[in-house]
């Protein structure tokens, strides 16, 4: 089958947000590589029903040094049929340009990758070369720790990573990651009419709101922090006895997280110290790694061969996730991310055709 076709049977695969089992494309993506006599394990998430599949293109899945890995998401978000000009599952072709929902975010890879496995088989000489399709990349990221799970149980050291998120076929080299702290204040409740007796959640909370808005502007320029959610009190003639905040911050700097961490754990006890019987509970509940610009041979080999110096990009991507098995990664796709999670989503199909010529070549020259 060539690309195009693989790309039309993924995107007639609903994997999106109201499907979180992907075992319907994960079987899909298991009987091609069948058919190209690949081996593959699947890898299920132990949160949820997501399935994973890892793949090795001319070696086993285990104890493998130096390897390259070439990584995408199958799930797609959710969308409202009714205001798209043609199915979203179902892939239609006008001129040069293919709609469907997932083309670029990411079908496009997964059906570039599967449809060349012939050729990686031939150009994956000299390294083990890994495929990486993962769940849950839209939400919650159980695929991407559920896969970097496994790799680590496998020993499966990855040098170079390629995420093949969609990039205009530029090369991204870094983007920020995503911290989401929940932060509980628990006073105590008594009538209005005497404040004294009892001790206020809100207005600890907008003590907390406050130092958070002055440690934003310490921060180096490109983090960001918001505000997001705040929720607590009951009626006006009860002196609220708890209230909750989530924020998050986004950020290439690991150090800016830590500072906010340790600078707010301080702040926490001077306040517990002020309001004597307040408790103050905050903790980290979602993260995704930011991806830090670190070059190596194998991406600086890559950039010059693409022509590109490499930019951060704009999303946050499991690429901060690879990081941690010590393997340098680059983003690099086909497709416009502003058409991902968008109606009528779209793709060249020019550059998705060439996006599978670079892939190739790509592997070729790291096992030069």
């Amino acid at each position: 089958m060539d690309n195009l076709e693989i790309l039309q049977n993924l995107v007639s695969i609903k994997s999106n947000l109201e499907n979180a089992d992907t075992s319907e494309i994960v079987d899909y993506i298991a009987s091609v590589l069948e058919q190209n006599d690949v081996k593959y394990i699947k890898v299920k998430n132990q949160e949820n029903a997501g399935v994973n599949i890892i793949a090795g293109v001319n070696c086993n899945l285990e104890n493998l040094d130096n390897a390259i890995v070439l990584s995408g998401h199958m799930d797609t978000v959710s969308t409202d049929s009714s205001k798209w000009k043609s199915r979203p599952y179902t892939l239609r072709k006008d001129g040069d340009v293919v709609y469907g929902l997932g083309v670029c975010d990411m079908k496009a890879f997964l059906a570039n990758a599967l449809s060349a496995i012939q050729e990686l088989k031939t150009a994956a000489t000299k390294r083990p070369l890994v495929l990486c399709f993962t769940s849950d990349e839209e939400t919650v990221m159980f695929g991407i720790k559920s896969v970097v799970e496994k790799l680590k149980q496998l020993n499966v050291k990855p040098t170079f990573t390629l995420i093949g998120e969609p990039s205009c076929m530029k090369v991204c080299d870094c983007n920020k990651g995503f911290y989401e702290y929940e932060t509980e204040v628990f006073g105590k409740a008594c009538h209005s009419s005497a404040p004294q007796n009892g001790i206020n959640s809100i207005v600890i909370m907008s003590e907390i709101i406050q130092e958070l808005n002055r440690l934003s502007k310490e921060l180096n320029q490109d983090t960001t922090m918001n505000i997001g959610v705040i929720s607590g009190g009951d009626l006006c003639n009860i002196v609220p006895a708890y209230t909750k905040l989530r924020y998050e911050m986004r950020t290439f700097i690991a150090s800016d997280v830590k500072k906010v961490e340790e600078n707010m754990a301080q702040f926490f006890k001077k306040l517990e110290e002020k309001y004597i019987g307040a408790k103050i509970k905050s903790e980290l509940v979602f993260e995704i790694p930011a991806f830090e610009k670190i070059d190596s041979d194998d991406t600086v080999a890559v950039k010059q061969f693409l022509g590109d110096n490499g930019t951060p990009y704009k999303a946050a991507t499991e690429a901060g996730f690879y990081e941690q098995l010590g393997t340098k990664a680059l983003i690099f796709g086909a497709g416009d991310i502003r058409y991902a999670h968008a109606v009528d989503e779209q793709l060249p199909v020019g550059e998705f055709n060439k996006y599978r010529n670079d892939l190739i070549e790509i592997v070729k020259l790291l096992n030069k």
